[in-house]
């Protein structure tokens, strides 16, 4: 399954998604992300609506190669969720 790309950690927040890179890069895990605005337009994005949290409409993604799948999960599971 050479070139197969799963995720291992997707979330909102944006200093979980750079400690968990942080956390690969450390284990010298290649990883690739995707990064998803999930605001209704352009318009809310720059502006952002009364009482909405413009920082949490960010959705990030972060993937690895299959076979580095469960390698990947330990890190994450024992460095970044028991802090």
């Amino acid at each position: 399954m050479f070139g197969r790309k799963v995720e291992v950690i997707m979330t909102f927040e944006p200093e979980k998604y750079v400690k968990a890179k942080n956390i690969l890069e450390a284990h010298q895990i290649p990883y690739t992300t995707k990064m998803r605005n999930n605001s209704e337009s352009y318009r809310h994005n720059m502006v952002g609506r009364f009482g909405e949290n413009t920082a949490a409409s960010t959705q990030y993604q972060i993937l690895v190669d299959k076979d580095k799948q469960e390698e990947a999960t330990y890190f994450l599971n024992s460095e970044l969720w028991h802090e």
